[in-house]
């Protein structure tokens, strides 16, 4: 059995104790899945674009708190707990940014084919589509 490590920490007024915990492999994994989600389901922006560093539903994985307990938190308490989920899953947050580096270059090269794409048929307007 391993060992998971966890932390209390207190936010907001009044204090409450919010637990952080350090996700399995097997919560990443899911998690990622439910990331690749993204690609293709409309995007709740403010859940995944609010902060840079982490999404609530990265926090939720992380803490013993739901989305409606974050909804009703200020950002500044929400940070609170980033930097403290961050401090225990140093891992996790490497993880998140290499996925997102991916994504943005993914994004940049599928915009580079349309880019390359549309100025072939801009060349070539007698042409149905690019070779």
């Amino acid at each position: 059995m391993s060992m998971r490590r966890i932390k209390t920490i207190q936010v907001g007024e009044p204090p409450r104790d919010v637990t952080i915990r350090e996700p399995t492999v097997a919560e990443i994994r899911n998690w990622l899945v439910e990331l690749e989600k993204l690609k293709t389901d409309p995007i709740d922006f403010v859940t995944h674009g609010l902060f840079n560093d982490a999404s609530l539903t990265d926090i939720v994985l992380m803490t013993d708190l739901s989305l409606e307990d974050l909804n009703a938190m200020v950002p500044s308490e929400i940070k609170m707990l980033i930097d403290a989920c961050q401090e225990m899953n140093p891992d996790f947050f490497t993880v998140r940014k290499r996925r997102m580096l991916m994504w943005e270059m993914e994004s940049h090269a599928a915009y580079a084919a349309l880019l390359k794409s549309e100025q072939w048929m801009l060349a070539n307007p007698e042409a149905t589509s690019p070779p």
